[in-house]
């Protein structure tokens, strides 16, 4: 349709990507932003505190989460590096 001139070419590009509705994502992307100073072991003991469950499962948070979900807000632009 667009080679017949029917559509308008830009009706193929691709539309802007949107953050997904990721809660564990955007809140480590918020305690991050409220305090950059904090260590990934702190943002992990805040979340503890808080008593929000680990996205895989168990008990405690780990650094390792921690990061993981930084490094996805951060493609999503989240958070600044």
């Amino acid at each position: 349709m667009v080679r017949e001139k029917l559509a308008d070419p830009e009706l193929l590009s691709r539309s802007p990507r949107r953050p997904p509705e990721h809660h564990p994502m955007r809140l480590v992307a918020g305690i991050a932003i409220a305090d950059p100073d904090l260590s990934l072991r702190d943002i992990a003991a805040q979340l503890d505190q808080m008593r929000e469950p680990p996205p895989r499962g168990g008990r405690k948070w780990k650094p390792s989460s921690i990061r993981a979900l930084l490094d996805e807000a951060r493609r999503f632009g989240l958070v600044r590096s």
